[in-house]
């Protein structure tokens, strides 16, 4: 808009759900050195807007100054174009409950933080008092820009409840609503207060709870199989003779143990859990197991989002090397944090998202300073898209203060309690809008005591442009996470680069290897054995093999494996192999690895080496073993021929070729 100058002529369009105001020739001032010309008054017609019920979404509001009693207008969008028109612009307002629409002709989002008086005359009259409107766009809570981006699928599910529910300005649909299925052996539909949860966000979607006494499922066909968030909403409250807040159940899908005996961790609060999971089915069946008598779940979404909102390659920080695999890998959002910028709520995402502010993460908020960006940014090719994160995640950012002396050096630290003993993908959002030229910003960033990326220099990872977005992504292997993840930004030591550093914005996502569960919990290893022996009895071990690693085993090693593992996990007792057997069978497993990988699996056993002869002679020897335990002679030194032959032949297989 500025490009076009204070004194340019715009044609303004007032539009609201209820009710049409169009203006004529007007002047408009966004800010310009040039002061603002003298209100003009033009012609205009205008039809009263009834106000809208409480939950109508709305943008701004157009209130008459000069006390008429006349009711307000209410808008959605203002559409600006020059006169004559040849560049169309639109200004973008969202408040808390309102999504704004997108921008016209490619041009870029407009920040709007002036005050817009506007002179209008009621139509045919010529000397009659005008009215002046007041229209207030604040860049943290009204003005802001959404990417386009229609889901395949799209759904939300207000479990619990007989008729949609309207949340922002998204519209979830009543239990059991077509296309999405239901089976289970109850059907209850519990409810509680809205006062109970009046404070919670999002509070309709807690007010209503399916509740399940035994194995059941919601089922969601798939419309485009690919990347999919899958969220769930949880409130445990007490409804007749069930106490939710006991609860204690199993969440999964076909492909991913998502919650492995799970229970409300703060029985007083809600908890929200969102997943990003590659579906490559043509339904998607979410299955609850309770583990005690009752499992419940308040609301579930299941929405696609771009396929390559998650690259397949990232750097690990601990071996520094590529970690391949992650377009399949099934994640769990832990933290979004939006840095140095406001919360942003779902209806200011394009993917319906929700980023949080930073200050509570904070470590050592006296080193830092909250820095914002009243330009557009600009997406490049290549680069992070206004899908990868909304423009107010990239045009804000916490940023290192300056120090009184050119040589002190320190980081600027943020910290999130994870759970310990799993991988973690950390993305890293960051955008130039600090720099007055290109090559002037040089830092570091961490992960715990790890470097993640050494000597950053965004003008060169945005190909040598400001303001234009990129993200870092690393993973932290489950070896090095501890219960506390630390993140720092601090100075380059490249020479003459300044003590400088920012961050955008973050994510957090925890992964989960080979279908185990993302929960930490009790009998989380014998949950993820069961979950394993279902992919084997499908004859479908090779979908859950370590990403890293699975383009390397031989179906024939793997097959076998499975097997050895099936038979070691039988019910009875007398089902089970003798260590001898496994002992061989392992052996064997490790020799069909190593066969030509030329030769067919039928012919592989004919070019296994001849196994050692201690585990040839294993049964026998425990056979021995077993009769002389009978006899009571197996408390003897010299007899004892069990540990012998054992470490005898775990010795030989560590033998064998290097092994």
């Amino acid at each position: 808009l500025k490009q076009a100058g204070a004194s340019s002529g715009f044609r303004i369009l007032l539009s609201a759900r209820r009710g049409v105001a169009r203006a004529g020739l007007l002047f408009f001032h966004l800010g310009c050195k040039t002061p603002p010309p003298a209100s003009l008054a033009v012609p205009v017609r205008r039809r009263p807007a009834a106000t809208p019920p409480h939950d109508t979404p709305t943008c701004g509001r157009l209130s008459p100054r000069d006390g008429a009693s006349r009711p307000p207008l209410l808008f959605r969008s203002l559409q600006l174009s020059t006169t004559p028109p040849r560049s169309p612009f639109q200004l973008l307002c969202a408040s808390s409950s309102a999504r704004p629409s997108s921008i016209a002709s490619g041009s870029r989002p407009v920040s709007c933080t002036s005050t817009v008086n506007i002179i209008m005359a009621p139509p045919g009259r010529k000397k009659s008092p005008v009215a002046t409107f007041i229209v207030l766009c604040i860049l943290s809570s009204i003005c802001t820009c959404k990417a386009q981006f229609k889901p395949a699928d799209n759904y939300l599910v207000d479990c619990g409840s007989a008729k949609s529910t309207t949340v922002g300005q998204r519209t979830f649909a009543a239990d059991g609503a077509s296309p999405v299925t239901v089976s289970t052996s109850q059907d209850i539909l519990a409810g509680t207060s809205a006062n109970g949860v009046a404070s919670f966000p999002n509070s309709a979607l807690y007010q209503t709870a399916r509740i399940f006494t035994g194995p059941s499922s919601y089922t969601f066909p798939i419309q485009k199989q690919g990347r999919h968030f899958v969220r769930f909403y949880f409130f445990p409250f007490a409804y007749q003779s069930y106490d939710l807040s006991l609860a204690k159940f199993t969440v999964s899908t076909q492909d991913v143990l998502l919650l492995s005996d799970f229970q409300q961790p703060d029985k007083t609060a809600p908890l929200f859990k969102e997943y990003s999971l590659n579906i490559t089915r043509d339904k998607l069946v979410i299955s609850f197991k309770p583990s005690n008598g009752i499992a419940f779940i308040n609301a579930i979404e299941v929405v696609s989002v771009p396929d390559d909102l998650i690259a397949d390659n990232a750097q690990m920080v601990n071996p520094v090397q590529q970690y391949s695999g992650l377009s399949t890998q099934p994640l769990e959002t832990v933290y979004r944090v939006n840095m140095g910028g406001p919360k942003v709520t779902p209806d200011n995402d394009t993917l319906s998202r929700t980023w949080v502010t930073d200050q509570s993460y904070l470590l050592n908020p006296d080193v830092t300073k909250k820095v914002a960006y009243g330009k557009a940014i600009m997406h490049k090719k290549g680069g992070a898209t206004e899908l990868t994160a909304p423009d107010i995640v990239y045009g804000t950012a916490t940023e290192l203060a300056a120090s009184n002396t050119s040589n002190a050096l320190f980081n600027m630290t943020w910290q999130f309690d994870v759970d310990a003993g799993f991988s973690y993908l950390i993305r890293f959002h960051f955008c130039d809008i600090v720099s007055k030229a290109l090559n002037q910003l040089y830092f570091n960033a961490y992960v715990g005591a790890f470097s993640a990326q050494s000597n950053i220099d965004l003008s060169s990872l945005s190909e040598s442009q400001l303001a234009a977005p990129v993200y870092v992504d690393v993973v932290l292997s489950s070896n090095d996470a501890s219960s506390k993840l630390g993140i720092s930004i601090g100075p380059s030591t490249v020479n003459n680069a300044l003590p400088d550093g920012i961050l955008n914005g973050l994510e957090v996502m925890k992964m989960s290897t080979g279908g185990s569960a993302f929960t930490v919990g009790s009998g989380g290893a014998n949950k993820n054995l069961e979950w394993g022996m279902k992919w084997q009895k499908r004859g479908e071990l090779q979908q859950i093999v370590d990403q890293r690693i699975s383009g390397t085993i031989r179906p024939d090693s793997l097959r076998k494996f499975g097997e050895t593992v099936e038979k070691c996990l039988a019910d009875y007792g007398v089902e089970r192999p003798s260590m001898g057997d496994v002992l061989w069978n392992l052996e064997y497993v490790l020799q069909l690895q190593d066969a030509d990988s030329t030769v067919s699996d039928v012919n592989s056993m004919n070019r296994i080496a001849d196994l050692p002869s201690q585990v040839q002679n294993v049964g026998a020897l425990e056979s021995i073993s077993v009769t002389m335990a009978e006899a009571g002679a197996s408390n003897e030194p010299d007899h004892d021929l069990s540990d012998v032959s054992m470490s005898r032949v775990f010795s030989q297989l560590i033998k064998a070729e290097g092994r």
